[in-house]
């Protein structure tokens, strides 16, 4: 017993619909891959914002304290960032989320050179993008760090990987009665 139709058309159509179907997988695939990709960027441009405006907002006073002039901005209250010295002890921090706290600052984060972006997941589950690195203000060299959640992007990302799947098999009906 065979599996295998014996009328040529039904054999047409399932060799196109499961030709479709490997495109549409591997098209699938790549887009989720590229809307991930953007969905980071985009956080990373939003962290990169923040840390021009942040970078603004630190004064150094005469007595080596550390202002952050807040006035100016109407998201400050918003934005979660942490200000550490050289020798690794925390400065300033603002953090908008009651009950989520970071790690501290690793000396191996802290000798990297430059920025970088990074993603953490604490302890409470929560899944963050950080963009890190020294900074100079005034001569007195300290290390920030500036945090966004990723909770927007999970769901935007799992929002369209459902529409995919809801998508995959309805156009694979399609072309099979289409075809047939």
């Amino acid at each position: 017993m065979s599996f295998i139709p014996k009328n040529i058309r039904t054999r047409l159509t399932l060799w196109f619909a499961l030709t479709l179907a490997v495109i549409l997988i591997l098209y699938a695939g790549i887009s989720v891959s590229l809307v991930y990709v953007n969905l980071k960027n985009n956080l990373d441009n939003h962290l990169q914002q923040d840390y021009e405006i942040v970078e603004e907002m630190i004064r150094i006073m005469p007595d080596g304290s550390i202002k952050i002039d807040s006035e100016d901005d109407p998201y400050f209250h918003e934005r979660w960032f942490q200000l550490w010295s050289t020798d690794l002890s925390l400065l300033y921090e603002n953090r908008p989320f009651t009950g989520k706290s970071l790690p501290r600052v690793s000396a191996a984060e802290k000798t990297e050179d430059g920025f970088h972006f990074h993603s953490l997941k604490l302890a409470n589950g929560v899944k963050i993008r950080v963009l890190s690195g020294e900074i100079n203000i005034d001569g007195k060299w300290m290390f920030i760090r500036l945090v966004r959640s990723e909770e927007g992007l999970w769901e935007e990302l799992n929002d369209f990987l459902r529409l995919m799947l809801f998508a995959l098999p309805a156009a694979l009906l399609i072309a099979g009665f289409g075809g047939y």
